[in-house]
């Protein structure tokens, strides 16, 4: 098997893991801190891209939003995999694997919030580290950065260490 390919299939196939991941917790957290549904959500996602519109937005528009969401996904989690194969990072262990994770879900939530949403249509709003911005945090970085970086220490060092 042509290794590229393998990593590409292997990166993207552990993206929309984590995406799924985030997706449900995002939904719940949207659900017990704002009563919102996940319709909201993914149109709020929609919303960086395609503006105000998205919000009033049909279908279309939530299907758009969990477009964006699995590309971000799918991008944070093939970054990761990519600085995994250049970089000498420590995965042998899953301990010190899930640490590096849960460091690199606080770099996806602090890029998420200090680059990526204020470069979007998104209307800029205070950073406040409340209770739900604290329970986001723990999400990116138990249910995002741990995940990927245990998905890479399984498939870099099985699959694409050969």
């Amino acid at each position: 098997m042509n290794q590229p390919s393998s990593f590409l299939r292997v990166a993207l196939g552990s993206g929309a893991i984590v995406g799924v991941l985030d997706a449900i917790a995002a939904t719940l957290h949207a659900y017990a801190f704002l009563h919102i549904g996940p319709d909201l959500v993914f149109r709020f996602v929609a919303s960086g891209a395609l503006g105000r519109a998205a919000i009033t937005g049909g279908p279309h528009m939530i299907a758009a939003g969990l477009a964006f969401h699995f590309l971000f996904a799918s991008a944070w989690t093939a970054l990761f995999f990519l600085l995994a194969r250049a970089l000498p990072l420590p995965l042998r262990a899953a301990p010190t694997a899930a640490a590096l994770g849960a460091v690199y879900g606080l770099v996806i939530w602090l890029g998420m919030n200090l680059a990526v949403i204020p470069l979007s249509k998104i209307p800029s709003r205070p950073l406040h580290l409340t209770t739900p911005t604290l329970a986001m945090i723990l999400i990116h970085v138990l249910v995002i950065g741990v995940p990927i970086a245990l998905l890479a220490r399984r498939h870099l060092h099985r699959h694409l260490a050969r």
